[in-house]
Order: structure tokens, then sequence, then C-alpha cells
């Protein structure tokens, strides 16, 4: 079922426009999930997109958080920082920060093998921390994942 995607201009968040071909050529992608791929832009910059959602209302609802979470920072989360899209300059995703694991540890799961105790208690203390502020910011995690 195809349905007509909102335009990228519909949007206060800055916008970015790739060549759908060379989506995989020129940006390798890094992941994926149940309704998104996720690529690597540059050095700095991630890209996300809604590749697997075709409920139209639902990718509405999508745009609208990406929209509200565009406007919030911290330096422990990937916010949106804009919107990207294809050369018909439809809404197709977003863009943020490119997140660099440490070289050991990309995820909490390595955390297992981390012999000092006191450097894990640090992490674990950073990552509670990062989410009582998303609790002050109104934000309620629902998925966290172990990157």
């Amino acid at each position: 079922m195809s349905y007509i995607k909102d335009d990228l201009y519909n949007t206060t968040l800055p916008t970015l426009i790739i060549k759908e071909r060379k989506r995989y050529k020129e940006y390798p992608q890094i992941g994926f999930g149940n309704e998104a791929s996720v690529h690597k832009y540059n050095e700095q910059i991630a890209f996300k997109t809604f590749d697997f959602i075709r409920d139209k209302e639902k990718l509405a609802r999508k745009f609208e958080k990406i929209e509200l979470l565009g406007q919030l920072y911290d330096e422990a989360a990937c916010f949106p920082i804009g919107l990207i899209g294809y050369e018909d300059k439809k809404k197709e995703g977003y863009y943020c920060e490119l997140v660099k694991p440490l070289k050991n540890y990309k995820d909490f799961d390595y955390l297992k093998f981390l012999k000092d105790r006191k450097q894990l208690l640090e992490y674990i203390i950073q990552a509670d921390e990062a989410i009582q502020r998303f609790h002050k910011m109104g934000l309620i995690l629902g998925d966290i994942k172990n990157d």
C-alpha cells in the first residue's frame, strides 16, 4: 500500500536531502530494527529512515514526536537534529549525532566483561543520571536497548 508522505519542509527543524539510490553505497548501514534503517552519513552524523512503517497515522505520530525531541539536548542522548528526505523532498526520517562507542565496550552487554568494578559503577551511575535528567524533561523511556 502506498500513500502520500508529508513534505520535508513542513518542519521547524533543519532538513537534509540525500540521493535514495546512494543510501547504501555512500552511507553504510550501521543498524536496523522493526521500523527503520540507520546509516552513517559522515564522521559526526547518522540518519534513520523509516523504511518499514506503512501505517500513515503511525508515521505521522513518529514525525510529531521527532519535532518535539528535536527541541531537546542532552550530552548523553542522540536527540534528532533535523529531518532527512530523498530527491522527492518527502519526509523519510531524521538525523542525529553519530554515536561513537567505547573501543572495548560498545554497549551495556559488554560491561559484564569489565574487571574494574569501580569503572563499571561509574558507567552505571552515568546512565542513571542521564535517565533521571530525561525524566525531568518529561520523557519516559520505553524502548531501552543495550547500546
